[in-house]
């Protein structure tokens, strides 16, 4: 149940810490953002990860990079689930991927056959990104509340909810990620 603020950010920086750091950020099925490094100052906590793109304007080639694309954010979705975390803020934004700059479409008088398909220029690899309103309670599969409610960040959302969040039921925090993959 969400019934702490978490205004610190150390729900979410445990949930890093089981989901991107040491043996496990390099698990096959694993499509979280790897954590590199971290840093402690004067009670402040810095994380350090790889330099990505922000996926909130995706462009694909063809078929192939949007199947591609979506096999890995899925595989990523259930590792999450398959280590009890739910993410509960998946979108386009909160997708990152291994190619920093450049162009996000084709010129208009650029000939595809010059440049080629996107990833053919290397294999891409899509990470999900910014577990700070996430559900790390394996004790429980059910929830209730507004998931920013509880990171201290009440109102402050700018996406549209599933419809059991706005419920006072417990709901599974689960079938609401499947939900914002839509």
């Amino acid at each position: 149940m969400f019934s702490f603020i978490d205004a610190t950010g150390d729900e979410h920086y445990k949930a890093i810490q089981w989901l991107c750091k040491g043996q496990t950020a390099f698990w096959g099925d694993n499509y979280t953002l790897p954590l590199l490094n971290e840093l402690e100052f004067n009670r402040l906590r810095f994380i350090i990860f790889p330099l990505l793109s922000i996926g909130d304007i995706l462009w694909f080639y063809n078929v192939d990079e949007i199947l591609d694309y979506l096999v890995q954010i899925f595989k990523g979705v259930k590792f999450c689930h398959d280590n009890l975390i739910a993410h509960l803020d998946l979108d386009s934004d909160n997708i990152l991927f291994n190619f920093l700059g450049g162009r996000r479409e084709p010129a208009e008088d650029t000939e595809t056959d010059v440049t080629g398909p996107f990833q053919s220029h290397f294999p891409i690899q899509y990470y999900i990104n910014n577990f700070e309103t996430e559900d790390l309670d394996p004790s429980s599969r059910k929830i209730t509340g507004l998931s920013n409610d509880c990171v201290g960040r009440a109102g402050e959302y700018d996406r549209e909810y599933a419809l059991e969040m706005l419920l006072s039921e417990p709901y599974c925090p689960f079938k609401v990620d499947v939900w914002y993959l839509d």
